[in-house]
């Protein structure tokens, strides 16, 4: 059976060969490809957004770890400083905040022992001041705020004259350390 084909049959069966083969290479070529951009595109959609999980975890972490420095002076430094160096802090930094506040120390005298509670120690002094009203407030509001977190255990003020321009204070600081 011998196959002669001229004029416009060997043209249709031409086209028709091409349109198969189109047909094929569409079916298994051209959707292997957008397959695999289709999965690509997912990919690279869900590492984008791990990579903003973890931009987000590493400003976090940044913020964390400035607030750890920004804090660290609250600790007075390392927890092995001895009870002398953590007392002579403290003597000084209350010396400083009465010389900024105006205040005039009679008595600033450390207490012969610590207090352990759970895991903190608490470092106390007695402390004598004689100033105007103003100049108290003053020095406890800074005693207050302070970086060293010194607490004010204890305040008893009274007159010094009759006129009530200058006032003693007697008060008890203390400094918690972990």
């Amino acid at each position: 059976m011998k196959f002669d084909f001229k004029g416009k049959k060997k043209i249709f069966i031409i086209a028709g060969f091409a349109i198969t083969i189109f047909v094929l290479m569409t079916r298994f070529v051209f959707v292997e490809l957008i397959t695999r951009s289709s999965r690509l595109g997912r990919e690279i959609k869900l590492a984008e957004a791990n990579l903003k999980k973890g931009i987000l975890l590493q400003k976090k972490k940044d913020i964390i770890t400035s607030d750890i420095k920004k804090y660290q002076s609250y600790l007075l430094g390392e927890r092995t400083a001895d009870e002398q160096d953590i007392v002579e802090a403290l003597l000084k930094e209350v010396e400083r905040l009465a010389k900024e506040s105006g205040v005039s120390i009679i008595n600033l005298s450390p207490q012969e022992k610590s207090e352990k509670v759970d895991d903190v120690t608490k470092y106390k002094a007695d402390l004598r001041v004689e100033s105007k009203l103003s100049q108290l407030y003053n020095l406890i509001y800074k005693i207050q705020q302070d970086s060293l977190l010194i607490g004010l255990d204890r305040i008893t003020i009274t007159p010094k004259d009759e006129d009530a321009n200058t006032i003693k204070a007697e008060c008890t600081i203390s400094l918690d350390v972990p």
